[in-house]
């Protein structure tokens, strides 16, 4: 949406697009980053803890 309200401006808006275009794509990448981050964490803290909690029942 943010890319073609900026191809649509004039020439001299140029600049401020170019300015807040990557300032909110950085923002997109680094919260899906984030996101991605905390799920592998999540699986990790799971596969643990199902993994212990095997361990102690066939103990």
């Amino acid at each position: 949406m943010e890319g073609i309200l900026c191809a649509r401006t004039a020439q001299e808006d140029v600049n401020a697009c170019s300015y807040h275009r990557p300032r909110t794509l950085y923002l997109i990448v680094s919260i899906d980053g984030i996101i991605s981050i905390l799920s592998v964490w999540l699986l990790l803290v799971k596969f643990h803890t199902f993994r212990l909690l095997c361990l102690t029942a066939y103990c």
